[in-house]
């Protein structure tokens, strides 16, 4: 299931699979609308926090990936509201030297 919905940054996409957010995309797809409560409250939380009212998500995840990428993904994570990282500074939490494919 998908749902597209413009905000103030461009379009966005947030699709679910197995009752979990798999994706949240910039994308230019056509408006589309796959009513679920999960992928309401995903598009509910996305703009709340575009508003400044939120500073976390709820949302079960899905995440698929190699297990590079899942270290990235943990490490993204665990950056705070308001708080930047740089490629580098999260490959030297996980021990990895190559900036471009952290990007």
């Amino acid at each position: 299931m998908r749902i597209s919905f413009e905000t103030k940054l461009g379009p966005i996409t947030i699709t679910e699979e197995e009752g979990r957010i798999t994706s949240l995309l910039f994308s230019n797809m056509p408006s589309s609308y796959s009513s679920s409560p999960l992928l309401e409250k995903a598009k509910r939380e996305v703009e709340e926090y575009l508003e400044g009212e939120r500073t976390s998500f709820d949302l079960p995840l899905l995440a698929k990936g190699t297990s590079f990428q899942e270290r990235v993904w943990n490490t993204i994570s665990s950056i705070g509201y308001g708080e930047t990282m740089s490629y580098g500074e999260i490959g030297e939490r996980i021990g990895c030297k190559g900036y471009r494919a952290i990007g």
